[in-house]
């Protein structure tokens, strides 16, 4: 994920899919924790026939480093997609121009 952020801080006119898919790296760190336990895992398996936590947690130290250091608010206007916002929430102002909050 941190290359995926960096790399798109540096090169936002390449688009909103690259920020989407540092956004869903950065947010799919903080869903790999067993509610029930509160032990990390890799993964959460959302597969029909498994629906489980990884039993191993791998490399979640790393993924969280990454999360804690690189987690930020996007509003970005694409051309195509019009508002995005990421981690945040963007409510429209009379007027029809963009909001923040």
């Amino acid at each position: 994920m941190i290359p995926l952020i960096e790399w798109y801080r540096r090169h936002p006119e390449e688009g909103a899919f690259l920020l989407e898919v540092a956004m869903g790296a950065m947010a799919g760190q903080l869903v790999n924790i067993d509610p029930a336990t509160g032990a990390t895992s890799m993964m959460y398996h959302a597969s029909p026939h498994m629906r489980a936590f990884d039993p191993h947690s791998g490399d979640y130290g790393l993924g969280f480093f990454g999360n804690a250091l690189e987690t930020g608010a996007y509003y970005v206007v694409d051309a195509a997609l019009g508002p995005l916002c990421f981690l945040c929430v963007a409510t429209p102002q009379e007027g029809g121009g963009g909001g923040g909050g």
